[in-house]
């Protein structure tokens, strides 16, 4: 539940069916950490009064093609009215061949997380608002748009997010770089 740990956690569990010097020398890094790491505390708070919508604001970003295996990796935080309730560090599955490109699939990722959480909400009768957060214009340019413009090696699969975008289903909004509370992840 330490959104700090979320990456170091995901690097080392990829060594575990073949462990190594190096994945013990990782975990061990991690330990270290957690022993001068301040206590993390999720707090959870009451709402005052029964507000109609929810805003779920979904704040991605990624790193691109890291390590030996080149893909990149995703990572998110979701927030319901300003408290932070889910995060995640993912390898992405496609091979992305630019930083847009994995800024955009990290944005998928996201859009999916996010869309999962209203669904949710809907179930519980309750109406939630989605925003995604991102660092990337360019990342921002290609899900506004429709089609694939100048990427030509992306799979259509990965397109769905732009038909969101243009129902209404999601907005996408900009942070800046250093505000990116999904930049550790």
């Amino acid at each position: 539940d330490r959104s700090d740990l979320q990456y170091g956690i995901k690097e080392a569990c990829q060594g575990m069916p073949r462990p190594t010097e190096g994945g013990k020398a990782r975990t061990k890094r991690m330990a270290r950490y957690l022993v001068g790491a301040k206590r993390a505390v999720w707090k959870y708070g009451e709402k005052n009064g029964e507000e109609e919508v929810m805003v779920l604001d979904v704040f991605v970003d990624s790193d691109w093609a890291k390590g030996k295996t080149r893909r990149s990796t995703s990572g998110g935080m979701m927030v319901v009215d300003g408290v932070g309730v889910k995060h995640w560090s993912r390898t992405q599955k496609a091979r992305a061949l630019s930083t847009a490109e994995a800024e955009y699939y990290s944005m998928v990722t996201g859009c999916a997380e996010g869309l999962g959480m209203v669904s949710l909400a809907e179930d519980l009768g309750r109406e939630m608002v989605l925003r995604i957060w991102t660092d990337s214009s360019a990342g921002k340019a290609v899900a506004n748009r429709r089609g694939l413009g100048k990427l030509r090696h992306v799979e259509l699969k990965w397109l769905w997010i732009q038909d969101v975008v243009k129902d209404g289903r999601a907005v996408i909004k900009t942070v800046k770089g250093e505000d990116n509370v999904a930049d550790h992840l």
